[in-house]
């Protein structure tokens, strides 16, 4: 897990840049207002570098991956923002949330959490319409502040966004590389982030009638001057984790 000081949560509704999410009365009077507490809270960070390219996705349900070394209910249910790194050495950026108690969210009566419900047992082209992040640059250079934007981007509607999920925990692969603006954009802020950025990312689902509303932040990370080039943390391939599980099985049925 990343030191605390690279992964605080953005301060959302901050006067000085707060979030505009769609209100309670949205639909009639298409006024938004800063966002309230989010729905997950963060909890842990990683960034991996990947041996085989197709280790980047599905990162969850890996034989070895820690979630599911849980208690089945520890944590509550978790949330995973997966973000794909375009780089040769097949970088990923890991944000983990869980709810603030064990059913908050899975159980809650909120607008958003029932939409989240509902958008967790959806298609994917239903995620696909409903997804958003909102980037901001909270320090960095001017062009970079340009290129990133802070507008909430429905994300399947221009890159390739991948869903997985495994019971008590739900993973979205943000794959950057897949549209070229945005893979140039990511290069830029990756390479200049050490030295010079800081970025939020928030994530939140779109409501499009009454009962969708108002919009909550699902969660939001902050990345502050991160060195992606010193990760030294190597996932190993899956594929020989789960030939070695079958080899065991095999074995222990002899």
């Amino acid at each position: 897990t990343a030191a605390a000081r690279l992964w605080p949560k953005p301060q959302l509704t901050s006067a000085a840049a707060p979030t505009q999410l769609r209100s309670g009365s949205y639909m009639t009077t298409s006024i938004k207002r800063p966002s309230g507490p989010s729905l997950f809270e963060l909890f842990a960070c990683e960034v991996y570098a990947c041996d085989v390219p197709e280790d980047r996705y599905n990162v969850i349900n890996r034989p070895d991956h820690w979630l599911n070394q849980r208690k089945r209910g520890e944590d509550g249910f978790v949330f995973v923002l997966n973000v794909i790194i375009p780089s040769a050495a097949n970088l990923i950026m890991l944000a983990y949330f869980r709810e603030p108690s064990p059913g908050a969210v899975t159980k809650g009566d909120s607008a958003a959490a029932r939409l989240f419900c509902a958008w967790c047992d959806g298609t994917d082209a239903f995620r696909n319409e409903r997804f958003k992040l909102i980037p901001r640059v909270a320090k960095g250079p001017l062009l970079i502040r340009r290129g990133v934007g802070a507008k909430p981007v429905l994300l399947g509607k221009r890159i390739t966004v991948l869903y997985h999920r495994q019971p008590g925990a739900f993973e979205v692969d943000i794959d950057v590389s897949s549209d070229r603006f945005a893979d140039r954009i990511t290069r830029m802020v990756r390479d200049a982030m050490a030295s010079s950025v800081c970025l939020d990312l928030a994530v939140t689902l779109e409501g499009r009638e009454a009962a969708e509303l108002p919009e909550a932040i699902l969660g939001a990370v902050r990345c502050d001057h991160l060195d992606f080039a010193a990760c030294n943390h190597r996932l190993p391939p899956a594929a020989s984790l789960k030939a070695a599980a079958t080899l065991k099985v095999l074995t222990a049925q002899l």
